[in-house]
C-alpha cells in the first residue's frame, strides 16, 4: 500500500518491536524473491515513539526508489486499548511538525481501534487549530460515517475528551478557558 499510494509517512499505532512479532523490516536475504525491497536508512528513538527512515525500491518498474518515514508509537503497548493523552499528543504533534504530503497511512493491530481514535483526534485537532472550537461529537460522527467500527467504546470517547482537554491546557488557544 505504501508503494501503491506513494505514501511518505506510515504511523504504526502500537509497539510492534516485540519478540512475538516478525521483524518490522525483513533481512535482505528474506526479500530475495520480492518485487519490492526495503532498506533501513536510519532510525531515531524518542520518549514515546521511534522514527525509522527506509527506502522502498521496486525492481519491477526499473529501479524506482521511494523514501518512507515510519513512526512507531512505542508508548502504546500491545493489547492496550488506550495510550496516555500526553504520549498520544506528543506523537501527533511530532507527526504534524513533519509536514509530510498526504496520504498518511495509519496502522494498528486490529485495523480500527487505534486508527479510529487517531483519525477522530486529528479531526478534533484540525478544528481546534482552525476555528478554536472543540467538537468531539462532530469529529466522531464524521469518522463513524466512513467506518462505523472506528469508535465503539465509551473509553475511546473519554480519551478523546481527555486528550482535547490536555491539548487546550498545553496550548494558549482559548483565552476564556479556565480550569476550575
Amino acid at each position: 500500500m505504501v508503494y501503491e499510494k506513494n505514501a511518505s509517512l506510515v504511523v504504526l499505532l502500537t509497539n510492534i518491536e516485540d519478540e512475538n512479532f516478525i521483524p518490522l523490516i525483513p533481512s535482505l536475504s528474506d526479500q530475495r524473491d520480492w518485487k519490492v525491497h526495503v532498506h533501513v536508512k536510519n532510525s531515531q528513538t524518542f520518549t514515546y515513539f521511534k522514527e525509522v527512515n527506509v527506502s522502498v525500491i521496486s525492481k519491477s518498474s526499473g529501479l524506482y526508489s521511494h523514501e518512507v518515514q515510519l513512526v512507531i508509537f512505542t508508548a502504546w503497548p500491545l493489547g492496550c486499548t488506550i495510550p496516555t493523552p500526553n504520549a498520544f499528543l506528543t506523537m501527533l504533534e511530532y507527526i504534524q511538525a513533519l509536514k509530510k504530503p498526504k496520504p498518511i497511512l495509519l496502522c494498528c493491530p486490529d485495523g480500527v481501534t487505534g486508527c479510529g481514535l487517531t483519525a477522530a483526534f486529528l479531526n478534533i485537532l484540525a478544528k481546534v487549530q482552525q476555528m478554536e472550537e472543540v467538537d468531539i461529537y462532530h469529529a466522531v460522527q464524521t469518522i463513524l460515517h466512513d467506518r462505523p467500527q472506528f469508535i465503539n467504546h465509551l473509553t475511546q470517547l473519554e480519551f478523546l475528551y481527555d486528550a482535547s482537554l490536555e491539548y487546550i491546557q498545553n496550548h494558549s488557544i482559548y483565552n476564556n478557558f479556565y480550569r476550575v
